[in-house]
């Protein structure tokens, strides 16, 4: 298989993703080119590309940086001419080279992100390793696996090693418990903790900085919004018993300053915890509390909950889903 380089111009800083870019400040302020502009848009949206492209290419050899992105993108998917990734690239690079107000580092250029059919009869062998058969599982398979297992692979690392400032022996023992690991001991019970990670597909490359993702909450956040936005849920409904708000210095949800709630547009990143905003176990004892500080095991239910959503059985008994979590 040939992969052809894709690019991936940091479109979003520049205001024109997609339907953005009829809005962009950066549309041509002259009366011809602002109407071939908007001529050029009536016909994308129409999905004439070649009328698009008739109408752009003039103004884009003008300099119009929003007529050159737009070109960018055309090249970039075929869309009117032959797919052609080095003008693609020339027309972004073009395009940013006018940013005036020091908002653009540079244009970053990728290898598009490929995933085979699952099951394909072919196998991906890193360096001298093994081969690797059981690959192409999807980001909330991998993820809420992780949300699983690394609180207590996270105890094989040193203490304070790259923020690992989160790792869970209870978590080990809840697991070893419910008969998901099987080591006696604290310590072999991390690293088969590990070992269940990294027979995943999880490479041992990754493993020294798994922990501080832990920490940071980026597998137990995305479990959560990744099952909200897959099964179309409302954080109103309270999926695994898990919701969102700001807590107190005990734990226990309280409203979000108002300061905060109207800069939060601009200071979150979209996943929980950030901007002031928490991840939730309405299921805690005593009440609903922050995640992380709701149960010594750090929340096994919840997680154990969302990795069932992934693989349909129940992770512990290996029983069909029921009630709400098989809808």
């Amino acid at each position: 298989m040939t992969l052809k380089r894709s690019i991936l111009a940091l479109l979003l800083a520049l205001g024109v993703a997609a339907t953005a870019q009829a809005h962009s400040p950066d549309v041509p302020r002259d009366p011809d080119q602002l109407a071939r502009y908007r001529a050029g848009l009536a016909a994308y949206y129409k999905q004439d590309y070649t009328a698009a492209l008739k109408e752009w290419q003039p103004i884009a050899e003008q300099g119009s940086s929003a007529a050159q992105l737009f070109l960018g993108f055309l090249h970039a998917n075929g869309h009117g001419v032959t797919r052609d990734d080095g003008a693609a690239a020339e027309w972004y690079r073009r395009a940013a080279e006018q940013d005036s107000g020091g908002l653009i580092d540079g244009v970053a250029v990728s290898e598009p992100n490929v995933n085979p059919t699952p099951g394909a009869p072919f196998r991906i062998v890193q360096g001298d390793g093994p081969p690797l058969t059981a690959h192409s599982r999807n980001l909330y398979d991998y993820t809420t696996l992780l949300n699983v297992y690394q609180g207590c692979a996270s105890v094989a690392f040193p203490p304070l090693a790259l923020f690992n400032f989160a790792p869970s022996p209870a978590r080990c023992a809840a697991l070893h418990a419910m008969g998901l690991l099987s080591a006696a001991t604290l310590a072999e019970q991390a690293v088969e903790a590990q070992a269940v990670i990294n027979a995943y597909g999880i490479l041992p490359e990754q493993n020294i900085v798994q922990p501080s993702h832990w920490f940071l909450y980026v597998p137990q956040a995305i479990s959560v919004t990744y099952a909200n936005a897959y099964g179309r849920i409302s954080v109103a409904d309270n999926l695994c018993a898990y919701s969102f708000a700001a807590t107190g210095a005990e734990g226990a949800p309280v409203p979000l300053n108002a300061a905060a709630e109207a800069a939060l547009f601009g200071t979150s990143n979209g996943i929980p915890p950030s901007g002031g905003v928490n991840l939730v176990n309405d299921a805690a004892p005593g009440g609903p509390k922050e995640d992380r500080g709701s149960t010594p095991d750090q929340n096994l239910a919840g997680a154990l909950c969302l990795r069932g959503l992934s693989t349909g059985p129940d992770p512990v008994t290996g029983a069909p889903l029921a009630g709400r979590a098989a809808g």
